[in-house]
């Protein structure tokens, strides 16, 4: 226990002495490939809660994450792979966030339409975020095509109404995100810097 407070303690204090050790990409890498099976074991085939396009993105957002942990565990202190590795976890973090923000809009619209009978699809705003099952992948790849069971919607966006603790599915998406974000600042903050001194 210790050494995992200490470890925390160094991801913010010292990043210079962590972010060319394996033991923050492992974390990194852990937590997107758990957020992953999460996603597909738990919600989808034990719940039954086919994914909407918001969902198919935000797990395309956790595989660029994983990726990037990937890249960058190959070898923490070759600068090409940890140019790439924190690049695609960048992306992930971002995307992640907006598809999160835009899942958690819609969701909220979806549940005071099913709280008042008096709105419309509409004018509860979730009609202008109606979804598609036709995905557009920021890679541009046909993920849905290669990758069916992971990839596909076949859910509309919104209409899977889950909680824990008040907070809904895309909730807990954007703090994952948010997290990853704040964890990665002190390790990219670390590599850049030492980048720069080397000059």
């Amino acid at each position: 226990m210790s050494s995992i407070i200490q470890f925390i303690k160094d991801l913010f204090t010292n990043p210079s002495k962590v972010h060319e050790q394996r033991a923050p990409w492992y974390v990194m890498a852990g937590v997107a490939l758990s957020a992953l099976i999460t996603a597909g074991l738990y919600f989808q085939m034990w719940l039954a809660a086919e994914p909407c396009e918001q969902c198919v993105y935000i797990r395309e957002a956790q595989f660029f994450i994983l990726l990037g942990g990937i890249a960058i565990l190959i070898n923490p202190k070759v600068i090409g792979l940890k140019v790439v590795g924190l690049a695609s976890a960048w992306t992930g973090v971002f995307y992640g966030l907006v598809c999160s923000v835009k899942l958690s809009g819609i969701e909220k619209a979806m549940h005071l339409l099913q709280s008042d009978n008096d709105q419309d699809l509409f004018s509860s705003g979730a009609g202008a975020n109606a979804c598609s099952l036709e995905p557009h992948f920021l890679t541009g790849l046909p993920l849905d095509v290669w990758w069916p069971t992971e990839f596909k919607p076949g859910g509309i966006c919104g209409e899977f109404q889950w909680e824990l603790f008040g907070l809904g599915m895309a909730d807990y998406c954007i703090i994952i995100f948010a997290a990853f974000g704040i964890c990665l600042l002190p390790l990219t903050y670390a590599f850049i810097k030492k980048l720069v001194t080397k000059q």
